[in-house]
């Protein structure tokens, strides 16, 4: 009996001996190393997601300093080199114990776009292991590749350069502030214009490739005087753009102003072909039955279109204004030039239904809360009045937006709107007409047929260099 106690008591010793074995075995030759492999991966994850962030911060940093440059070659070799700073800012040496962090490889594949440049980084690195040490692995090489595109884009700048600006102080803080926008893009690789706007309007710099010096020196040299033009600015402006017939880089318009728009062209001028303004029955006004001109400035005047360039030649008046009347070809007599509280309602009988360009005056294309903004007429016509020209202009320019966005999609022109108003004049701007003209998606009237712009508001002109440099930042994001 002692005995068979005995061997089972044995058995029992070596059953657990055996199990024990069994145990330390799989502890050393499976659990240990499944959990340091599982260690090492997640290690391993981590790091490869840095790796990743590197390339695609480089190859979106490199996209941004394409404007550092005039020539393509010089725009490429400073992008790599920023490329390679961002890589090694995002990934440095010794990080997660990884040495050395070589440099990335960036090449340039040629796109199927004409108007795109891609930038392609590639990191390679030797992560070390640690519990995979045992296995004999003492790293692991990882890849990663980033990839940006950079589209080209065509930029017209339409900037508001009345009165008003010069009399909140707001004109030099403007102009300072479209040059630091200029400079954020690539000559020879983008293009910009700028066409400015107060009781007339002018194409200042038609586009061109070899823009920045050019734009910063007309920049320089601008004066703010006259009126508030908007629609005729903005139209002349589209047709600037889609003259460039670029189907493959981003058009946009940037529309900056600072009130109402308090003026419109009306007649044959620019290549017009709107009704003329109507002589008024007994009006002593003997140039012609009909004029070509601007109404503006509270309907205080009728303007001939004879500015050419901007600034005004020496021989014209100097606050952006030349009057019809004999000195400009005109026979004159008519009561509007005569003082400066001259009004044109003596020899105009009243306002054409559209302005020069075929946008309407007396109604929106697009309607809406608030719009179309209210003209006051007499047996079918539009009265002669201050607050008729000043909503006219207002439904002249909301339509204008809306003929260019009609047009560019019809014409598959990509086509963008950014709209920048400054708040610090007297009457200030109206926030829902820049809306409308970018498409803003907040705007009451959106339309999610056509593009989405941007409006952004500034209170005063301290904050027109950041609205100027977040319109840049947003353009480089979606041409990307």
């Amino acid at each position: 009996m002692a005995m068979d106690q005995h061997r089972s008591t044995r058995r029992k010793g070596e059953r657990g001996y055996f199990v024990m074995s069994m145990w330390m075995m799989m502890m050393v030759c499976v659990i240990i190393p499944m959990i340091g492999l599982a260690v090492d991966a997640g290690i391993l994850y981590t790091i490869k997601g840095k790796l990743q962030e590197a390339v695609d911060g480089a190859s979106l940093g490199a996209a941004r300093s394409l404007n550092r440059s005039l020539a393509i070659a010089d725009q490429e070799a400073d992008a790599s080199d920023a490329a390679v700073r961002y890589y090694h800012a995002n990934f440095p040496t010794g990080w997660m114990s990884v040495s050395p962090v070589n440099d990335p490889t960036v090449t340039w594949p040629t796109s199927s776009n004409p108007a795109t440049a891609i930038i392609h980084v590639q990191g390679d690195i030797d992560a070390p292991t640690w519990f995979m040490r045992i296995l004999g692995f003492n790293s692991v090489h990882l890849t990663a590749v980033g990839e940006a595109t950079r589209r080209n884009v065509n930029v017209l700048m339409v900037l508001d350069r009345s009165g008003s600006l010069d009399t909140s102080g707001s004109c030099v803080p403007m102009a300072q502030a479209a040059q630091g926008f200029v400079n954020l893009f690539s000559d020879n690789r983008d293009r910009m214009g700028m066409l400015t706007f107060g009781t007339y309007y002018n194409l200042d710099f038609p586009f061109n490739y070899d823009f920045q010096s050019g734009l910063t020196t007309d920049l320089n040299s601008l004066s703010c005087v006259g009126w508030t033009n908007a629609a005729a600015a903005y139209w002349k402006g589209y047709q600037a753009l889609k003259a460039l017939g670029d189907l493959n880089a981003l058009n946009i318009i940037l529309f900056f102003t600072d009130g109402q728009p308090n003026t419109i062209t009306f007649g044959t001028v620019d290549g017009g072909s709107g009704p003329l303004l109507p002589l008024k029955a007994g009006s002593s006004c003997t140039a012609t039955p009909g004029f070509s001109g601007t109404v503006g400035g509270n309907a205080d005047g009728v303007y001939k279109q004879t500015i050419a360039t901007y600034p005004a030649p020496a021989d014209a008046n100097p606050y952006d204004e030349v009057v019809i009347d004999s000195s400009y070809g005109w026979n004159g007599g008519c009561s509007f030039h005569s003082a400066v509280g001259r009004s044109i309602s003596s020899d105009v009988s009243y306002l054409p239904s559209t302005d020069a360009f075929g946008n309407s005056i007396s109604t929106s294309l697009l309607g809406g809360t608030g719009f179309p903004a209210s003209v006051t007429k007499s047996g079918g016509n539009v009265q002669v009045t201050s607050g008729n020209v000043t909503n006219g202009g207002t439904n002249a320019l909301d339509n204008a937006a809306q003929r260019a966005r009609q047009d560019a999609a019809a014409a598959n022109m990509p086509f963008i709107v950014y709209t920048i108003g400054l708040g610090n004049a007297p009457g200030g701007v109206n926030n829902e007409l820049l809306k409308r003209i970018a498409n803003d998606p907040t705007a009451l009237a959106y339309q999610s047929a056509y593009s989405a712009g941007t409006y952004l508001y500034s209170p005063d002109a301290a904050h027109l260099a950041a609205a100027f440099a977040a319109i840049a930042d947003d353009i480089m994001r979606i041409s990307k």
